[in-house]
């Protein structure tokens, strides 16, 4: 087909105004085009419809498929993303999607896929007790669709859920005298919420111990 076009372009050069050629050429850069649209090399597609069209005004397909190679990746992506929807593949979803809304931001129905696909993602990760990145989950999903009744139920859940959690761990480090590691998990819950339970006294009580701890250490030293 290549060898084709380049025989018919030089006829065409010798020939400028003998339309039979410039028919064949156009035909035989339109095939060139389908060829490389199923292909999936849209710019390369688009190029040749564009020839294709040059060389044959009357082209009727060409101004479609030159739309359809302009379009090409983004559909492409779009699939992918349903496709990893549909197969509970929710990060790889994600990633298709936000590449796909940087060309079509308007399409309400992808925009209901990827808040779907950052629900699902933050509710794996809340099982697994990741409750940070899962508020930070479900934040994206609040984001993609406004009207999401248990996104902002599962943000607050969440920070509650990881408030409660790094509480009781420092509860169970300071009763087994671990200090440093009961004043990082309070430390934890004080930067998020200073007011939770008692955290700030807890947290107090332990570094007062820690620094008694440490002079009578190094009292004893030689």
């Amino acid at each position: 087909r290549d060898s084709a076009i380049f025989e018919l372009n030089k006829a065409v050069e010798a020939m400028p105004d003998d339309n039979s050629t410039r028919a064949y050429l156009a035909k035989a850069y339109f095939e060139s085009g389908l060829a490389l649209f199923n292909q999936q090399d849209f710019a390369a597609s688009r190029e040749a419809f564009e020839s294709a069209l040059q060389y044959d005004a009357q082209c009727a397909q060409c101004p479609e498929y030159i739309e359809k190679s302009k379009s090409g990746p983004a559909s492409i992506l779009r699939a992918k993303g349903i496709e990893y929807v549909n197969g509970s593949q929710f990060e790889n979803a994600i990633v298709e999607f936000e590449q796909y809304l940087q060309i079509r931001p308007e399409d309400a129905e992808v925009r209901q896929f990827i808040s779907k696909a950052h629900f699902q993602k933050a509710l794996i990760d809340y099982n697994k007790g990741d409750f940070m990145t899962a508020k930070k989950g479900f934040g994206a999903a609040l984001a993609y669709d406004a009207d999401c009744q248990k996104c902002t139920a599962y943000i607050a859940q969440s920070e509650e859920s990881f408030k409660d959690a790094h509480y009781n761990k420092g509860v169970g480090y300071f009763g087994n005298q671990q200090l440093a590691e009961a004043i990082d998990e309070w430390e934890q819950v004080y930067s998020l919420d200073p007011g939770y339970k008692d955290v700030e006294q807890n947290l107090n009580k332990a570094k007062v111990l820690m620094e008694k701890l440490e002079k009578i250490k190094k009292s004893q030293k030689p």
